[in-house]
């Protein structure tokens, strides 16, 4: 489906058409996302085709359409170097799961978004294994501070042979529904998934998932 800002030609600006999946889950996002593009361009922002934004995590590129408006492209979240298509769906779904398992942790307050640019240090048993460990340090320009492990007691972390720096978009990608929604966790955050409920700490004390969240109902009541 294709959805449209109009309050941008108000300030001699292009209005700004966007493709979305029809979906009751993204309508709120979705009418976040029209109404900062529309208060941007009222700021005196100027979106120009070929430039790039920042959206959560994701980078949209910027351009024209034949239709006269400017579209918003995002990358597909598959193809490793980036591949672009039509459509704002999975930066607003992402952004949407960021904010919720903040909120579902207490850190909604301190939610540190990455950029998918922004580089992420993998172990090279990443992927290997069924469960896996996330944690962050602090970031540091262009480093997010992320680091995804397996979880194999065998294999060293320590090691520099072990470890390999990547995009934050490529050490993602590959487990798209188990990373992506904990990005925005901030530093000294550290999750594990080795069973049916992620474990979740912050420096030495661990972090409960609140009773009704987003998470609680993703993990826990399906296991209760």
């Amino acid at each position: 489906m294709r959805t449209c800002t109009q309050k941008c030609r108000e300030h001699d600006h292009l209005e700004i058409s966007v493709e979305y999946a029809a979906s009751s889950a993204l309508s709120p996002s979705l009418h976040w996302f029209l109404g900062w593009i529309e208060s941007e361009v009222a700021g005196g922002r100027r979106f120009l085709p070929e430039q790039t934004v920042q959206v959560g995590w994701s980078v949209l590129e910027i351009r024209q359409r034949t239709d006269g408006t400017l579209g918003f492209f995002e990358p597909d979240f598959r193809s490793m170097p980036v591949k672009f298509v039509d459509s704002v769906s999975n930066t607003l779904l992402h952004l949407f799961l960021q904010k919720s398992v903040a909120e579902s942790l207490g850190v909604l307050d301190e939610l540190a978004l990455p950029s998918l640019r922004d580089s992420a240090i993998i172990c090279t048993e990443f992927g290997s294994t069924e469960g896996f460990v996330m944690s962050r340090v602090a970031p540091k320009a262009a480093d997010s501070g992320w680091f995804f492990g397996c979880d194999s007691a065998a294999h060293d972390h320590q090691s520099p042979d072990g470890l390999r720096r990547v995009s934050l978009y490529e050490a993602a990608t590959p487990h798209e529904d188990r990373t992506i929604p904990f990005l925005g966790l901030p530093p000294d955050t550290f999750v594990g998934f080795s069973g049916a409920v992620p474990y979740f700490s912050r420096g030495e004390t661990e972090l409960a998932i609140r009773p009704g969240s987003y998470l609680h109902k993703k993990y826990v009541e399906r296991v209760g």
